[in-house]
């Protein structure tokens, strides 16, 4: 078999040509993990090509197979970093560029299949649509999609072209609109696969494939569409009933985007065009986003938590038991997505009826799940079967992680986690969840710190996606890696903090429950107060994330830290009455919120209709001050690193960019003008905090170009 090699980038690509006149070229990421694909990995290809073209002639290569192991690119498939260096004509020469690369693959002389296993998203999917024939692997972790629109882009490497004319107008619509990635059994049911294939014999299933597609040529037409559907994709009044029904159907609310607008607009009218007209207005159209500010944010708040994943070890699988020291409502959170996760769980407390208590808060949640239609009822009882309550140590020495959870016990952590590391083994991860300890104070009473670190996840975990990994003085390189690895087992999102106590997300989010209770007690009505957050884009409103979290948990969360950094989060009288009662802010039905609740006590002042009109901007400017006090204390020193923690922890809005981004484009100097005005009016909690005061006097700003051009303000060179 011989092998030839392109030039080496963030993909190595590789072709082999082997028995029966097969060709197959292989991308490999070349540290083992997933990547983008950069256009210098299509540059590499386009060489290989000319190698395949030159073998053809010769009969030496007969079909191509390009194919990747798992895992293969990052969400858009696109290098994010390149994409945001480009300007508006930078993207259409970029977009232009990949086109004819990959119309050079689908113009070969001989046919092509794209073999995918693992996730091809993206660019990667746009890759697979330029081949003859696509066959995919019929693992779980296989999936093709194109998501670019929920980024604030669009498939700009053939992606709006190929894509319609594969599996008609409606179809390609809602799977680019949505952004959903298909499993094989959908994607091949859509028609955009060929085949599904075994993994377990993948590459022996695709040469079978090749020979008898060389044996008996083409596997199918498009012709046999219903003459209702072929009325719809192939006629101008069809086409325009298909995009009013799709702006209605997936753009609407806070699922409306620049990019998404596009790509319908731009799918509707370039299907009947020639391919080469085509594919011109894509590339026009991928450079006009350039200019858009939601585009801009969106692209933004994905080059963030994209790199934050790119951190993430691989090989999770290895973290498979676990216990969790205590059965309060924290502590059965924990249990309810290590258990999802498909992580054994033990929840220990000293007392069986105390521990069956917090298995059975367990069981709630996943029969939540089950009746919200998340999960199967089958896949709802094997994870019931993973928890179960213990009083004693017993089987701890097989366990992989250990999390100990502060407001589960009496007893502190540095207690609970001395009394435990004598029956874990040496590789036992030991985390704690608790809001104000420190993991370096914690460490000091352990005969093994080195294995301990604090653990943030942002509740409810299905709705806020970050985990904050605290490691203390003591903590080994290795602990830090594995809770990396756990986080990624849980399918969160991983930021590294300092240990200053509380983590950047939780002082972010006690900033926007206390602001938003204050508010109602000042007389601005509860629904009002959520409503204007949510209209701005938050995932939540401040109230009913005090709500989620439970008032008692919220107003023991505001107390703690009002001891610790001053009165500004002091817990709200109204608050106070609920954590109190154990009342909440909304009444709820089969788990929704059904209304503001009347029984939560505010001021009905006068002043309430003048109060309206000033939520949002009070909040959000609280929330600003609140992120620059963070970075200029050091908790986080990447300003990065506090987007991913405003955008998975928090809930701000992707489209806006994060919270440093959006103040940036907003700019420093104006922010901090409102700050000292709100300051006179509201008290010394809006006072602008040093670092906002420096960057409005010097113009500095947190990113560089990339991050403000979009939004028409001066650049500033990037915070250090």
């Amino acid at each position: 078999m011989e092998t030839l090699r392109a030039g080496r980038s963030a993909l190595d690509l590789t072709l082999s040509l082997r028995d029966h006149g097969l060709g197959w070229i292989e991308l490999r990421p070349r540290r083992g993990a997933t990547l983008p694909i950069p256009l210098e990995a299509l540059r590499h290809l386009d060489a290989l090509l000319e190698e395949v073209e030159a073998r053809a002639s010769e009969g030496v290569i007969r079909m191509l197979i390009v194919s990747s192991p798992a895992p293969f690119p990052t969400y858009t498939g696109y290098d994010l970093e390149e994409l945001l260096a480009l300007d508006q004509g930078e993207i259409v020469g970029w977009s232009s560029e990949a086109h004819g690369i990959l119309r050079r693959l689908e113009q070969l002389s001989i046919p092509s299949i794209a073999a995918i296993q693992g996730e091809w998203l993206g660019g990667a999917a746009e890759l697979g649509l330029a081949c003859s024939y696509r066959v995919l692997s019929d693992t779980p972790g296989t999936h093709l999609g194109f998501p670019q629109t929920q980024v604030g882009t669009i498939p700009s490497w053939g992606g709006t072209v190929r894509l319609p004319r594969l599996v008609g107008l409606q179809s390609s619509l809602q799977l680019v609109l949505t952004g959903e990635p298909l499993a094989p059994t959908t994607a091949m049911s859509a028609g955009v696969v060929d085949r599904l294939i075994s993994s377990a014999e993948f590459e022996a299933g695709v040469e079978e494939f090749a020979l008898r597609r060389l044996e008996q040529g083409r596997l199918r037409t498009r012709g046999g569409r219903p003459i209702r559907r072929r009325l719809l994709d192939d006629t101008a009044p069809g086409r325009r009933l298909l995009a009013t029904r799709a702006a209605h159907s997936y753009l609407v609310g806070t699922d409306d985007s620049d990019a998404g607008r596009a790509a319908l607009r731009l799918m509707c009218e370039t299907v009947a065009l020639p391919l080469d007209g085509a594919f011109r207005r894509e590339a026009e159209t991928a450079g006009q986003l350039r200019l858009s500010p939601d585009a801009q944010g969106r692209l933004h708040s994905q080059r963030y938590t994209e790199r934050a994943r790119l951190r993430i070890p691989i090989g999770s699988s290895d973290l498979e038991a676990a216990a969790v020291l205590g059965a309060s409502h924290s502590a059965s959170e924990f249990a309810y997505l290590l258990t999802s996760a498909g992580t054994h769980v033990r929840m220990k407390e000293s007392r069986k009826e105390v521990a069956r208590t917090g298995v059975g808060r367990t069981h709630n949640r996943l029969q939540w799940d089950e009746q919200q239609g998340r999960i199967s009822a089958a896949q709802a009882k094997r994870r019931a079967a993973r928890v179960e309550g213990v009083t004693g140590y017993g089987g701890f020495g097989t366990l992989d992680v250990v999390v100990a959870v502060g407001d589960a016990t009496q007893a502190g952590v540095e207690e609970v986690l001395g009394e435990v590391e004598t029956h874990v083994g040496e590789s036992c991860l030991l985390t704690f969840h608790d809001w104000t300890a420190s993991p370096t104070r914690v460490q000091r009473s352990l005969s093994f710190p080195e294995r301990v670190v604090g653990i943030a996840p942002s509740f409810p975990a299905d709705r806020f996606t970050l985990m904050e990994i605290v490691p203390g003085t003591l903590t080994s390189p290795e602990s830090v890696s594995t809770a990396r690895r756990l986080a990624r087992r849980l399918a969160l999102t991983a930021v590294v903090v300092s240990d200053q106590t509380p983590t950047p997300g939780t002082r972010l989010l006690a900033a926007y429950i206390a602001e938003g209770a204050r508010l109602v007690e000042e007389g601005a009505p509860v629904d009002r107060v959520d409503s204007a957050c949510e209209e701005f884009g938050m995932a939540l409103g401040p109230l009913k994330r005090s709500d989620a979290i439970g008032a008692g948990r919220s107003h023991h969360l505001l107390s703690q830290l009002a001891a610790t950094l001053g009165p500004r989060f002091a817990p709200p009288k109204v608050l106070d009455g609920l954590a109190a009662s154990g009342d909440t802010f909304y009444k709820y039905r089969s788990g929704r919120p059904a209304g503001a609740n009347s029984a939560v006590p505010t001021a009905r002042s006068a002043d309430a209709a003048r109060l309206e009109p000033q939520i949002r901007e009070r909040i959000l400017l609280l929330l600003i001050n609140e992120a620059t006090l963070i970075l200029e204390e050091g908790s986080v020193t990447d300003p990065g690193d506090l987007e991913i923690i405003s955008l998975l922890a928090l809930g701000f809005p992707r489209a806006r960019g994060g919270i440093l981004f959006y103040t940036q484009a907003h700019g420093a100097a104006e922010v901090a003008r409102k700050l000292h005005a709100e300051a006179a009016r509201s008290g010394e909690r809006y006072s602008p905090s040093g670092l906002l005061r420096d960057l409005a006097a010097s113009g500095r700003g947190f990113f560089g170009s990339e991050g403000v051009a979009a939004a028409g303000h001066t650049p500033g060179p990037v915070l250090q």
